[in-house]
């Protein structure tokens, strides 16, 4: 016998709302931070456009600078975030997975040192058998009863054969008989009118 439990713990509930939480916090920082480097970097790209051609730039391409660095901070964070992420996740799973294999392990463990379950397995074992029997049986009769409409079939068949050669047997029968009547009655006619002609 094989169980497959499905548990949700409201500890386990707690812990996957938690950590979904600080997923979109974290998420909600980046593009909050990615933005806002986006827009330092439009506002600087903008002022430079304003400067004359006298004026010097090396504030501005210091500026820049600066923006592609932090854009360039802001990525690296961002996929340090992601593999603890996801380092997180896997031990999670790899936890939770040896959670569900003591669990199924015990319930087995229960199942086998349980007089009752035993019994109960054993009760279902003579079922199934019982039903297998039940559906052998049916379909012996099935067959009994097919075998013998098929009998009856042959024998009522071969009942008309029968009757109908005797019919026939009878039909030649009697007609034998007229044709001897007839040869007897032409014959004595013959006789007659050679008696006659004796005369």
């Amino acid at each position: 016998m094989s169980y497959k439990p499905q548990i949700m713990t409201a500890q386990k509930f707690d812990t996957l709302t938690q950590t979904r939480r600080a997923e979109e916090e974290r998420v909600t920082a980046l593009l909050r931070y990615k933005n806002e480097s986006q827009r330092l970097f439009n506002a600087i790209k903008n002022e430079r456009q304003m400067l004359t051609h006298g004026e010097s730039n090396q504030h501005l391409i210091a500026c820049e600078k600066d923006v592609e660095k932090d854009r360039h901070e802001a990525l690296r964070r961002e996929s340090i975030a992601k593999k603890e992420e996801d380092e997180k996740l896997k031990e999670k799973e790899k936890i939770e997975a040896l959670q569900k294999l003591r669990i199924e392990r015990e319930i087995q463990r229960i199942c086998e040192s349980s007089d009752e379950l035993k019994e109960l397995e054993k009760n279902i074992k003579i079922a199934y058998v019982n039903k297998e029997r039940s559906a052998q049986h049916q379909e012996s009769l099935l067959m009994k009863k097919i075998d013998r409409a098929r009998d009856e079939l042959i024998e009522q068949h071969m009942e008309e054969q029968r009757k109908n050669l005797i019919k026939s047997e009878e039909l030649k029968e009697s007609a034998r008989r007229e044709k001897l009547v007839a040869q007897k009655i032409e014959l004595q006619n013959q006789m007659q009118e050679e008696n006659e002609v004796s005369y």
